[in-house]
């Protein structure tokens, strides 16, 4: 099953950048924000916790066991905990940004 995401333009009319989804995770001391460049040809396999991935630019490919998201510049999907394999698509450098939910023990300043 391959998903294409969502694009960013359903949910807002700002410009898709790191601060507008910096926006949407509050409190940042709860999110873990991590945008990333990898290069055309790029492939590789990782793990990762459940959480959503933005492309600001290129397109890539995010395999999770039987589900597939392939994302193009402007999309953004929820991707499920678990081993992956990540593969940029086409010619162009690839710019995501990928966003977790951080565990409640490493919250800064909030009650136990």
């Amino acid at each position: 099953m391959t998903d294409r995401g969502t694009l960013w333009e359903r949910i807002s009319s700002s410009a898709l950048t790191l601060e507008a989804i910096k926006s949407l995770h509050v409190p940042s001391q709860r999110f873990r924000i991590s945008p990333a460049r990898y290069p055309a040809g790029a492939s590789f396999s990782g793990e990762s916790r459940a959480g959503r991935v933005y492309v600001l630019a290129g397109s890539c490919r995010y395999a999770f066991g039987v589900t597939e998201f392939e994302l193009v510049v402007g999309a953004f999907a929820d991707v499920p905990e678990g081993g992956y394999q990540f593969q940029t698509v086409g010619s162009h450098e690839v710019e995501i940004v990928r966003v977790f939910e951080l565990p409640r023990e490493f919250w800064s300043n909030e009650p136990a």
